[in-house]
């Protein structure tokens, strides 16, 4: 190019930028639930204007930037169409499902997702709350995908973490007034990394050299424990964890007392377990009679439980004023079947169990 004066002027060259192209991507909302049972699912969609499924998708460029993000949300399992409008380039997509409250921004009543703004930090953190039950349960997918052209992809998530069915047995007629299922440990959040494996993809609350546990779930009443109570809980970890029960009773001031972590009796790995994605788990522990010999099980065999629950049962000394022809339902006697979240028996009930959870100090092993 010259000027007036015949100059020659350097000017930069403009380069025409890369065409965007669309990506189509079909997200399956089914495959994070079947494995516990989606009708169960279904039910909770349509018992509740305000539940909803959310479907949360990060794009990451080659460098790990987030660079796009869409958020979608439906009553129904079938497949949502996402659709991104991008530049020609590798990319990491991330996908988000769990339960969603259309009253609250259609936010998670348990999550939250942070950091998404890099690759390498985002994350899915726990939000304060108590014990995380059923309707909790996350899948993610991640996909790696180079976009040349617009096309079409697909995105399956799965389900992290495990289902926990809970049942305890016949505590009424102890002077506990506090039952805990407990690990060693526990995760507060998910990393999202995909170059983590394994325990690193965990933010982990430690267990620590005083033998302080970590609430999970569990009843408390002042008045008196229960017969018979039963609640599902999830499990965001695949992880080796020391699993126990916890009764006990609160003190002149209020305070939790000292308990007794009781074991796991019946597998051959002691309190010892890897809950796997994806499994539902029986936990059951069992008071034999007012002298307090107490049975526990953890296990992933439904029959086997109902086998070791019917055994206990029978050795009670107060089965002999029950039916002599009881049988017991492997669906956990029905309840559990549709993964019901029990009431909490009062607001004291919810209030003491998150009070424990927050605290995590003060409940030791004797």
């Amino acid at each position: 190019m010259l000027s007036c004066n015949n100059e020659k002027i350097e000017t930069d060259v403009v380069k025409t930028p890369e065409p965007f192209v669309t990506l189509s991507y079909n997200v399956s909302t089914s495959s994070t639930y079947e494995p516990f049972g989606i009708d169960d699912y279904k039910k909770l969609l349509s018992s509740d204007y305000n539940n909803n499924i959310g479907l949360f998708t990060y794009v990451y460029d080659a460098n790990g930037d987030r660079i796009d993000s869409l958020f979608s949300y439906t009553k129904t399992f079938s497949e949502v169409q996402q659709n991104f409008q991008l530049p020609k380039g590798n990319y990491t997509l991330v996908t988000i499902e769990t339960i969603v409250n259309a009253d609250y921004e259609y936010a998670s009543d348990y999550w939250s997702f942070v950091n998404t703004e890099k690759l390498n930090t985002s994350e899915i953190c726990l939000r304060d709350t108590a014990t995380t039950y059923w309707d909790a349960i996350i899948g993610v997918s991640t996909n790696k995908i180079n976009i040349t052209s617009s096309l079409a992809a697909s995105a399956s998530p799965e389900p992290l973490g495990s289902l926990v069915q809970v049942e305890h047995t016949n505590f009424d007629k102890t002077n506990y007034t506090i039952l805990l299922l407990v690990s060693d440990n526990s995760a507060l959040g998910f990393k999202l990394n995909p170059s983590l494996s394994g325990d690193e993809r965990y933010d982990w609350l430690p267990y620590n050299a005083n033998h302080v546990w970590n609430v999970r779930g569990g009843e408390v009443n002042r008045s008196g424990l229960s017969y018979s109570r039963k609640y599902t809980l999830y499990v965001l970890e695949e992880s080796n964890l020391t699993w126990g029960f916890a009764p006990t009773t609160f003190n002149d001031e209020g305070e939790v007392n000292n308990f007794t972590i009781y074991p796991n009796s019946y597998s051959s790995n002691g309190r010892k377990w890897n809950l796997e994605k994806g499994k539902i788990y029986y936990a059951g522990v069992y008071c034999l009679d007012k002298k307090k010999q107490i049975a526990t099980f953890f296990g992933d065999d439904k029959t086997k439980y109902a086998e070791w629950w019917l055994k206990q049962y029978a050795a009670n000394k107060e089965s002999e004023s029950r039916s002599a022809n009881l049988t017991y339902d492997t669906n956990m006697s029905g309840a559990s079947k549709q993964l019901i979240v029990p009431s909490p028996i009062n607001l004291e009930n919810k209030t003491l169990i998150q009070k424990l959870t927050k605290i995590k100090k003060g409940i030791h092993m004797q």
